[in-house]
């Protein structure tokens, strides 16, 4: 009737300790005593029934040997201990996570892990009827996925532990879970209210707002989490409050364009309902129905986009824009005579080649008339500039390398193939090296109109160069060359 009996014996020199196992199942360890004497006791009473106790020596290298012979005995004793529940998980749905006790879930088969005395046999039941058993690890511990627990509503986990002669523990506490596999009904009320500008209040359904964070609110099942959809992608969650309303606010600006807003809603079980009926607007936070985007160089060297107030080469630039779709735009100058029109397209985007316009700065007035007769205006400046810069001087060629290093004249003789040529041009304005008129480098000239370029290697051939230069403005007019500077290469011994 002794649960806890004392196991003792005798094992060689170069055994380390013994694993003791009960029924083939490793229940612990004796360390073997200098003197080869080993004792073991386990640390948990033994179930009544059979027992059949065996010993294997493991040397110090971990080498597990045979078992002893086995030592066969019965314990007459008392019922098990009672078992323990310690948790309850949920393993289906978007929540998975641990059930604290009174928790929700929409898991129907929910794993159950407690702890008992190895070698009893655990019987989960729900409300009182059994939802399956699981034999205990030799470690005490135990793991079931119950089976299906029926309806929806509380159900009351208990456990109880058999052991091989049929004796039963009292049961464990209970654990109660609340089971919800019903999902909410989809969200309702849902408005979104314009909290900027000179008009406030609930954007009406097809409206248009220029607020890009409105207010979206609705009502749904308190404790519910609900998920705000825009054009398909997850703006972000609110949680109903006790009274079933909710609020949001995107944190992200919403852009111009139109918007479809859609909600669901999620109960604390994981139960997600079927999506709202969409609220539908427009986000447009344009200042005024037309705008002057950019202009168009048409005219080489320098072509392509021009930003509004720059300037270009081109006597007839194109003007670009947008408005609202469909708009007629005329283009005035700043004594308002007529210099080109043109219509929006369906995106609202519009351009228009201008006639052809003299030199100086000018001021264009895109207007845009819907319609309905409602107008709008822009301006932009832009600067016409056809006049060629004076010629960029070379000052100076300079050597850099061997005995013989310094400034040269035109004419002189070097042996550097890579010389630094220096001189002056009109201030930002971008400077080209000729080399026997084949461009060969660029470099812009500093606020002072200085401009320093070496040659990169392999640098000048033997023999004669004349070097020159040329600056080309920001409108893309370029100069006439610099007078030549003569070189001569020389760089054999």
């Amino acid at each position: 009737d002794d649960t806890r009996p004392e196991y003792t014996g005798k094992a060689t020199t170069d055994v380390e300790h013994v694993n003791i196992y009960d029924n083939g199942g490793l229940i612990g360890t004796a360390t073997v005593q200098a003197d080869g004497t080993w004792t073991f006791t386990p640390e948990l009473p033994l179930i009544g029934g059979d027992h059949s106790f065996s010993a294997k020596p493991v040397d110090k290298a971990g080498n597990e040997g045979t078992a002893t012979d086995p030592i066969d005995f019965n314990v007459i004793g008392s019922a098990p201990l009672a078992p323990t529940i310690q948790s309850v998980d949920d393993n289906v749905g978007d929540i998975t996570d641990p059930l604290q006790k009174g928790a929700t879930t929409d898991d129907k088969t929910p794993t159950v892990s407690g702890t008992a005395q190895p070698g009893t046999i655990v019987h989960v039941y729900s409300n009182g009827t059994e939802v399956g058993s699981v034999a205990v690890q030799p470690n005490g511990t135990w793991t079931l996925e119950v089976a299906d627990l029926g309806a929806d509503g509380e159900k009351k986990l208990t456990a109880v532990a058999t052991d091989p002669s049929g004796q039963m523990s009292p049961p464990t506490g209970e654990y109660p879970i609340i089971l919800d596999t019903t999902a909410p009904t989809q969200p309702e009320d849902i408005t979104a209210t314009d909290d900027v500008g000179p008009t406030i209040g609930d954007i009406p359904a097809g409206g248009t707002t220029d607020d890009t964070t409105p207010t979206i609110t609705g009502t749904g099942e308190p404790g519910a989490t609900v998920e705000v959809i825009d054009n398909g992608q997850p703006l972000g969650t609110a949680v109903v409050d006790p009274t079933g309303n909710w609020t949001f606010t995107p944190e992200t600006p919403l852009t111009d364009g139109p918007h479809e807003i859609t909600t669901t809603q999620t109960d604390p079980a994981g139960n997600t309902s079927d999506p709202s009926d969409p609220l539908n607007f427009t986000v447009d936070t344009s200042t005024s129905d037309v705008q002057i985007t950019n202009f168009i160089d048409n005219t080489t060297p320098i072509e392509g986009n021009i930003a509004k107030a720059g300037v270009t080469n081109d006597t007839t630039p194109t003007v670009v824009g947008v408005s609202k779709p469909n708009a007629n735009i005329t283009i005035t100058d700043a004594a308002n005579n007529v210099v080109g029109t043109a219509t929006a397209d369906a995106t609202g985007k519009w351009s228009v080649e201008l006639t052809t316009q003299a030199e100086g700065e000018h001021t264009y007035t895109a207007t845009a008339q819907l319609p309905n007769g409602n107008t709008a205006t822009d301006t932009a400046k832009l600067t016409i500039d056809t006049t060629a810069p004076i010629a960029a001087t070379i000052d100076t060629v300079t050597d850099d390398v061997g005995e013989n290093q310094g400034p040269l004249t035109s004419g002189g003789t070097t042996d550097d193939t890579t010389p630094t040529i220096t001189g002056k041009a009109e201030p930002g304005n971008v400077v080209t090296i000729y080399d026997d008129g084949q461009p060969v480098g660029s470099v812009v000239a500093d606020p002072q109109g200085n401009w320093n370029y070496t040659l990169p290697a392999p640098g000048l051939t033997e023999g004669s160069h004349d070097l020159s230069v040329t600056q080309t403005d920001p409108a893309g007019n370029e100069s006439a060359p610099s007078a030549p500077f003569e070189v001569i290469v020389d760089t054999t011994a």
